[in-house]
C-alpha cells in the first residue's frame, strides 16, 4: 500500500509531502490516492476519521479532531416507500461538529498544517469551508484568515466572524481566490487543496465498511466538484464502480449557491467520473429543494438545510421520471447541517407568505440595513465607511450605490431627506418598515 498525490489529468504522481496544491507537470488539481488499498475492519471507531489513519495521506504525529466522522447511515424506509424505491440509504453528514462533510477535510488539513509547523491558514470560502477550517484551526492553535465574497448569507458570515481571527469580504469569489493565492507565510486553503479531499475520502470508507459492499447508485451534490472527486477515487481505490448521479443547482440563488457552480473546479474530472460510471447530472431548483426538506422532515424526521438536502430533491425527480430501478441499492448524501434559517422555516410552515426579496439579501445588503437601523439615516459615503471600518467589507463606492439601488427597489430602504455639502446635494437613506421587519 502506497500513499501518493496524483494528477488525474496527466497521471503524474508525487509524495504526500512537501505540500503542493497543483501538478508540477501540467498545473491541474491533484488528489490523494492510496495504491493497493485493502480496507480492513476498523476497530477504533470511536476515533472517527482517524480510525482510518493508515489509509490517509495526511496522517502524522498530530491529529486534530472535534469528533468528526462516524456519521450514521439511515435506512430511509418511509421516504423510499413514498418514492417507490425499495432500498434508499442516507449518509447523514449533518451530524459532524460544524454540520457539514467539510469537517472531515478540515481535520486532515489542519493536522497537516500543525505537523508542518504552519502558524496561519488563509482560506477562500463561500461559507462552510471558512467556518469549518477556522473552527479546527482554533482547536490546533493556528491563526485563520478567511476571505469570502460580500454576497455571503448573513448566518454564514456571522459564523465565520466568530470563529476566524480575521475575515475580509470581497466583490467576488474569484477575487477571494486571488487574495489567498497571493498570501505569504501561511497554508493556502481552497476547495482544491488535496489534504481537504483526503478527509472527504473517509465518507466512502465508512459506507463501504458498514454495507460490506459497494452501493449500486451514489447520489452526490456537485458544487465545486471536490466531494464527488474525493469519493470517486476512494471507491476506485476499493475496486467499486457504482453509478454516480451528480446534483447541481439550476441557479445560484442564496439557497443553492453552494451547488450552483457553473464551471466546477474539477470540471474535467467530473466528466470522466460520469463517463466511467455511466452516470449523469440532474439539476434541482429552489422549489425542488424546499419540497425535499419538507418531505424529509415528514417522512424521516430529519430537518436539514435546503442545499444539504439537494440529493433528496434529485431522488424525487428521478423517481417521478421513473429513472431509478426500484430494486437498486441507492446511497445518497446529506451534506449540510440542521435547518435553522427562519425564512426557510417560515416557508415550510405555510403560515406566512415569504416574499422572494427576502431570499435575495446577501451579507453586504444585510449590513447596510443594520447600519441604517442602528445609527439612523445616513448618506452613502457614511454607510461605505461603516462597512469598511466596522465590518471589514471593502467594496467600491460604485458597488455600494448598486446595493443601495437594489435595496431601494426592493422597498427595504428609502430616501428620508437631502442635504447640501460643498455645493452638491446628496441623499440621506433610512430603513423602511419592511426593511425593519426583515431584520427582525
Amino acid at each position: 500500500m502506497k500513499k501518493i498525490l496524483e494528477c488525474p489529468s496527466c497521471g503524474a504522481r508525487f509524495p504526500p509531502f512537501p505540500p503542493r496544491l497543483s501538478c508540477e507537470i501540467c498545473g491541474s488539481p491533484i488528489i490523494p490516492r492510496i495504491v493497493d488499498l485493502q480496507l480492513k475492519n476498523i476497530y477504533g471507531w470511536h476515533e472517527g476519521i482517524w480510525a482510518f489513519r493508515d489509509f490517509l495521506v495526511s496522517s502524522g504525529e498530530n491529529e486534530v479532531s472535534l469528533g468528526e466522522g462516524l456519521t450514521p447511515i439511515i435506512k430511509a424506509a418511509n421516504l423510499g416507500k413514498f418514492l417507490g424505491l425499495n432500498n434508499v440509504l442516507i449518509k447523514d453528514e449533518s451530524r459532524n461538529p460544524l454540520g457539514t462533510f467539510i469537517d472531515r477535510g478540515s481535520a486532515t488539513l489542519i493536522s497537516v498544517a500543525l505537523n508542518l509547523g504552519f502558524k496561519k491558514i488563509t482560506v477562500a470560502s463561500l461559507g462552510d469551508l471558512g467556518i469549518s477550517t477556522s473552527a479546527y484551526a482554533k482547536k490546533a492553535g493556528i491563526m485563520s484568515y478567511v476571505v469570502m465574497p460580500h454576497t455571503i448569507t448573513p448566518s454564514k458570515a456571522y459564523q465565520a466572524l466568530v470563529l476566524a481571527d480575521k475575515v475580509e469580504f470581497t466583490l467576488s469569489y474569484n477575487e477571494a481566490l486571488r487574495k489567498v493565492m497571493e498570501a505569504k507565510n501561511s497554508l493556502k486553503v481552497t476547495p482544491l487543496n488535496p489534504y481537504l479531499l483526503d478527509g472527504y475520502r473517509t465518507i466512502y470508507y465508512e459506507i463501504y465498511l458498514e454495507l460490506k459492499k459497494h452501493p449500486d447508485i451514489l447520489v452526490i451534490p456537485i458544487g465545486d466538484g471536490a466531494l464527488v472527486t474525493a469519493l470517486w477515487y476512494a471507491l476506485k481505490d476499493l475496486g467499486g464502480k457504482p453509478v454516480v448521479i451528480g446534483v447541481k443547482g439550476c441557479s445560484p440563488t442564496p439557497i443553492l449557491r453552494d451547488i450552483s457552480v457553473e464551471r466546477p473546479l474539477y470540471e474535467q474530472v467530473i466528466k470522466d467520473i460520469l463517463r466511467e460510471s455511466d452516470g449523469f447530472i440532474i439539476e434541482v431548483c429552489d422549489e425542488d429543494v424546499i419540497e425535499a426538506v419538507k418531505l424529509l422532515a415528514l417522512n424521516e424526521g430529519l430537518l436539514i438545510e435546503p442545499a444539504g438536502a439537494s440529493s433528496i430533491a434529485a431522488l424525487m425527480k428521478l423517481s417521478n421520471n421513473g429513472e431509478l430501478p426500484s430494486t437498486k441499492l441507492v446511497v445518497t448524501l446529506i451534506t449540510g447541517g440542521s435547518l435553522r434559517d427562519t425564512s426557510i422555516l417560515r416557508l415550510l410552515t405555510d403560515k406566512y407568505v415569504l416574499q422572494q426579496e427576502e431570499l435575495k439579501i446577501g451579507f453586504t445588503k444585510f449590513k447596510i440595513l443594520e447600519a441604517l437601523t442602528s445609527q439612523g439615516p445616513l448618506h452613502p459615503y457614511a454607510i461605505w465607511k461603516i462597512l469598511r471600518d466596522n465590518y471589514g467589507i471593502k467594496i467600491s463606492l460604485r458597488a455600494l450605490y448598486q446595493h443601495i439601488e437594489e435595496l431601494e427597489r426592493l422597498g427595504l430602504i428609502r430616501i428620508s431627506s437631502y442635504e447640501r455639502v460643498s455645493g452638491r446635494v446628496r441623499k440621506i437613506y433610512e430603513v423602511t418598515p419592511k426593511g425593519v421587519k426583515l431584520l427582525r
